[in-house]
């Protein structure tokens, strides 16, 4: 996974921003909101028509933005939907912490680049921000981690 984030996020930093709506329409997907995924979905990337489908519920909500960055890994990661579907229950949890890893790296930077002066950016700063399961602080941590190593020439 440390290979396609780091290819959304080079083209993220190249495009001028993280914000994972404006690189979905950067990439040609459309986004779309629905009430019809199938049961216990928040979103859904169809890669092969080029769609990202988020659950209405999530609509103007600052989740929104995880679910559109975790749909959108998944959507320039992982071709083919009918696949996922036939694949046994391990593989399906890698391809969904692939998903979650990337759209956290993407968020973090996200959160900085809108709070560039933030004196104290923290783990729960950002999960709170963008309204982050707990269950994905390690995540958090370890993507400030790297970013505060990369700009300020930290070896890890």
């Amino acid at each position: 996974m440390a290979l396609q984030s780091s290819k959304l996020l080079k083209i993220a930093s190249r495009f001028g921003t993280f914000n994972p709506f404006a690189l979905a329409e950067y990439l040609d997907f459309d986004i779309e909101y629905t009430n019809d995924l199938p049961e216990d979905y928040e979103g859904l990337a169809v890669s092969e028509l080029k769609v990202l489908f988020l659950s209405e519920k999530f609509r103007n909500t600052r989740f929104c933005y995880f679910l559109c960055a975790h749909e959108l890994v998944h959507g320039t990661r992982h071709n083919g939907i009918q696949a996922y579907y036939n694949l046994n229950r391990k593989t399906k949890k890698d391809l969904e912490n692939e998903a979650d890893v990337g759209a956290i790296a993407l968020l973090c930077n996200f959160y900085l680049e809108l709070f560039p002066d933030a004196e104290k950016i923290t783990v729960e700063s950002v999960a709170n921000y963008f309204d982050i399961d707990d269950s994905l602080y390690d995540l958090i941590e370890n993507e400030l981690r790297k970013i505060i190593n990369h700009r300020f020439g930290l070896s890890m």
